[in-house]
């Protein structure tokens, strides 16, 4: 876990000075967010509190897609 962090880290690094765009960058990393909670849903069949999740995915998206535009 802590390499696996590490080159995260040095890729998000290096994303931030190549792109130029910092608001790029920090959307396409939130969308971590709600892929986790749909990989959750999908693989883990974590069905306990539905409307929570899928109030909590739909936030996500709507941040992601605010923050796009």
């Amino acid at each position: 876990m802590g390499l696996a962090g590490g080159i995260t880290g040095v890729f998000y690094v290096y994303a931030i000075v190549h792109a130029d765009n910092i608001s790029l960058v920090t959307s396409i990393t939130a969308i971590s967010f709600p892929l986790a909670i749909l990989a959750a849903f999908l693989f883990l069949h974590e069905r306990e509190n539905k409307l929570l999740m899928w109030l909590s995915l739909l936030l996500g998206l709507t941040g992601i897609l605010i923050t796009s535009l």
